[in-house]
């Protein structure tokens, strides 16, 4: 192993060896989609350029991987048995018995499979991709590298002192801690304020060349595909059909628009899902659709490659997230293209947008009936939409919009 881990660095013996371990769910690079998966073949493609380390890449495996190589990441592919019952009832079981002995790690598959795999004191760093559970059970094997965490999500949904529990002890441990924006570095100091130089916020980026507005004649093409009119006014969703993302408060705000028959709402995501939560969400949400059927129109999911089209034949694009959202990659691509935005005041949301690109909504019992009066102003105004317009594009300036730009910020950091 000795002589073939050479062979593979003889162009680049002098470089820094830096592990990148993903979250053990979904392949990277991102063949099956993922935002935490797409950023991270930003920084191996970026990597690609400078050559700045000699990357392992531990990730689950997909046939998809198959036609991607790198001249400095090897891919190091987890078998892909993350389904097979034998090994959901082994982690299952595992699971139940370690929460008897009073032990609150999350032991899964994925995680697993990559710690054995990790070849212990072989790399200069190792970063992390937002799994703490996975970063705890590596962190016994641990002797020389530099360990460094990438959070990209929020740290206490569910069980508070569980999770801040675990928060804390990465922070103690991590060499540094980056997250995706000052809403998370906050709550972090909050939970450690003697640990917070610690912290770097790293922003999400992404590559503004593939969020280019379709011309005037291929706008009325794609709007066509969808019975939209020219006159009609489109507000749009994309994302997660779920509970906690909102989509259904875009559909009820519908009831305060009867008389408008110009009112056109997308849902763009998936609505199949493994999740029985999220599919009695669905049925409930087309079930409130059924009362506007010339107004709600479900596209379902659209690859990351084609959202342009989607963005392009919107007039307005709604968050109308239910919980707080660490940061806001809709937000940013809406207003990279100039779209207007009405959005939830949540978390790193109001960092991605401000008042001159986008409306704000509280989440309040009167949410329905905001969200309906954000929707009239963008409707009756059309001077607002075109100064949201410039205000859009000029905020979308301070965040990473290429491929480069994203790298150079993260690999600065490390």
């Amino acid at each position: 192993m000795i002589g073939r881990t050479a062979k593979y660095f003889c162009k680049g013996f002098n470089k820094m060896k830096l592990a990148i371990l993903s979250t053990g769910f979904v392949p990277i690079p991102a063949v099956r989609g993922g935002e935490v998966e797409r950023l991270t073949e930003y920084f191996i493609l970026g990597n690609e350029v400078t050559h700045k380390y000699d990357i392992d890449l531990y990730t689950i495996d997909d046939e998809l991987l198959n036609n991607k190589h790198y001249k400095y990441t090897r891919l190091i592919r987890i078998p892909n048995n993350q389904n097979n019952i034998f090994e959901r009832v082994y982690y299952g079981l595992k699971n139940r018995l370690f929460r008897l002995l009073g032990n609150e790690d999350f032991f899964y598959y994925g995680a697993s499979q990559i710690i054995k795999k990790y070849k212990t004191n072989y790399y200069d760093k190792v970063l992390i991709e937002n799994s703490m559970d996975l970063y705890l059970q590596l962190l016994p094997k641990i002797k020389n590298e530099k360990l460094y965490f990438h959070l990209h999500n929020d740290f206490n949904d569910n069980d508070l002192g569980k999770t801040n529990k675990k928060t804390k002890r990465v922070l103690q441990t991590c060499t540094k801690f980056f997250v995706v924006s000052n809403f998370l570095k906050e709550k972090l100091r909050k939970l450690d304020p003697t640990l917070i130089n610690k912290v770097n916020v790293i922003y999400n980026g992404i590559i503004s060349n593939n969020f280019k507005k379709l011309s005037k004649e291929e706008r009325m093409i794609e709007r066509s595909k969808y019975n939209i009119k020219k006159e009609d006014k489109v507000f749009t969703y994309i994302g997660t059909v779920s509970s906690p993302k909102g989509p259904d408060k875009i559909i009820k705000a519908l009831k305060y628009f009867i008389d408008y028959s110009n009112i056109k709402v997308l849902i763009v995501g998936s609505l199949t899902y493994d999740n029985d939560d999220i599919n009695d969400y669905v049925s409930e949400i087309r079930k409130e659709a059924k009362k506007y059927p010339d107004k709600v129109i479900f596209t379902g999911y659209i690859k990351n490659q084609e959202l342009n089209k989607i963005y392009s034949i919107s007039d307005c694009v709604i968050v109308p997230t239910q919980i707080e959202e660490t940061f806001g990659v809709v937000a940013l691509e809406a207003i990279t293209m100039g779209i207007p935005v009405i959005a939830s005041v949540s978390g790193g949301l109001t960092e991605v947008l401000n008042k001159n690109c986008a409306l704000f909504v509280n989440r309040d019992k009167f949410y329905v009936k905001n969200l309906s009066n954000a929707m009239f102003k963008i409707l009756k105004n059309p001077k607002l939409c075109e100064s949201m317009e410039v205000g859009g594009k000029k905020q979308s300036e301070k965040f990473p919009k290429n491929i480069r730009a994203y790298y150079d910020e993260l690999a600065d950091n490390l």
